[in-house]
């Protein structure tokens, strides 16, 4: 390597990660050399002979035909900057931990900022349309949530009325032979919530045993993949099972279906056991 400031920098040997489109563009494979050229920091030119370890694919082409990996030391070298860097990607584990990180960057970095060194920019910033496709995302997804509610909650009602109108005669009969109307209510709500636990219990199992191996492998979404590659996303998404996607809507299932059996359950109190004898 040879450093001279405002001549050139040539550094011989060095590794490369490079994108799939970049490389059948430059026609290369893995371990062919690439020479790369630029100005360093200081107004010299910058060239670097690098050999390709790799190739890889993201699955946005955009990002794929244009961008090259090399490690930062070699960076450093070849464009004179010393130990700076232009730019530093922090990952968090949460998005509501993003807020807190931010302010605390900005609070620390609050000297440097104010001579406009440094800028500090958050993925809502950066992608601002991303956001908004998200909230549009969301607000739909509420909206089949409550149709679906809505459908849930009368198909339950539907199925307890019927079961009801069914055992009338054997409900007429109990209560000739002494049964009272409120220990047939409470065996009515025993067993709906018998029947809900156990399909809920299944549903919960069955979910999360899906949702683990697309969480592993993933979902293919190939044919959104261009509106996915607008914002910087592959064409497979993996979700993420956790407590709240686990149980809060079986939850409500359950609680809709007390709610909902309450209705018929409570017809039967209006019940008189000759009547209902002779019900067909």
């Amino acid at each position: 390597m040879v450093r001279s400031s405002h001549q050139s920098i040539l550094v011989r040997s060095g590794r490369a990660l490079i994108g799939s489109l970049l490389a059948r563009n430059l026609k290369v494979r893995v371990g062919d050399e690439l020479t790369i050229m630029g100005q360093g920091k200081d107004g010299s030119v910058a060239a670097a002979i690098l050999t390709v370890c790799g190739i890889y694919e993201s699955g946005m082409d955009e990002f794929d035909r244009n961008t090259l990996h090399i490690p930062i030391n070699t960076f450093q070298a070849v464009y004179s900057m010393e130990s700076a860097v232009h730019e530093i990607i922090i990952n968090v584990n949460s998005l509501r931990d993003v807020p807190m990180v931010k302010a605390k960057i900005i609070n620390r970095l609050k000297d440097i900022l104010q001579g406009n060194a440094l800028v500090v920019m958050d993925w809502d910033e950066l992608v601002p349309g991303l956001t908004q496709s998200i909230r549009i995302d969301l607000t739909m997804g509420i909206i089949f949530w409550f149709l679906l509610v809505v459908i849930v909650a009368f198909s339950i009602l539907n199925t307890f009325l019927m079961a009801i109108f069914e055992r009338t005669r054997e409900f007429g009969v109990m209560m000739a032979i002494g049964t009272t109307p409120q220990r047939l209510v409470k065996l009515l709500l025993y067993e709906s919530n018998f029947m809900t636990i156990v399909g809920v219990g299944l549903g919960i199992l069955t979910g999360c045993g899906i949702t683990m191996v697309f969480q592993i492998y993933g979902i293919d979404m190939s044919g959104s993949s261009e509106i996915l590659k607008q914002y910087g996303m592959s064409g497979r998404i993996y979700p993420r099972l956790s407590i709240i996607t686990a149980f809060a809507g079986p939850v409500l299932v359950w609680l809709i279906t007390v709610g909902v059996a309450l209705y018929p359950a409570l017809k039967i109190k209006r019940l008189k056991p000759v009547e209902a004898m002779h019900h067909v």
